[in-house]
């Protein structure tokens, strides 16, 4: 997942580091809504019920609108990219993705 979205990951196959202070920000950010949908999910489901709700659409996207609203613009911005790797044909990041640009929010 990291390596499609472009990031720049300084420990590959272990816990993921970065050195761009907004991509560190990014990392923690998701860590903090999973944590929070995992709290509300959880109330007396078994691991398969949470497996089937967590695959719905309608409950991740208010958790990665907040993430995607608060880093988009800084992530995938026009200006700052030396945290992104150079798109190529035969990686997971084969385009440049913008966040100025609809289609690219959406992949």
């Amino acid at each position: 997942m990291i390596e499609s979205l472009g990031l720049i990951n300084d420990n590959v196959g272990r816990a993921p580091k970065f050195t761009d202070p907004d991509v560190v920000e990014l990392y923690k950010s998701i860590g903090l809504e999973v944590d929070q949908l995992t709290m509300q999910l959880s109330g007396g489901k078994t691991v398969t019920e949470l497996q089937t709700e967590l695959q719905k659409e309608e409950t991740l996207s208010k958790h990665v609108d907040v993430v995607a609203n608060k880093f988009g613009e800084k992530i995938w911005g026009r200006t700052k990219r030396s945290h992104l790797f150079a798109p190529g044909l035969k990686s997971l990041y084969p385009k440049a993705l913008f966040w100025d640009c609809e289609k690219d929010r959406k992949a």
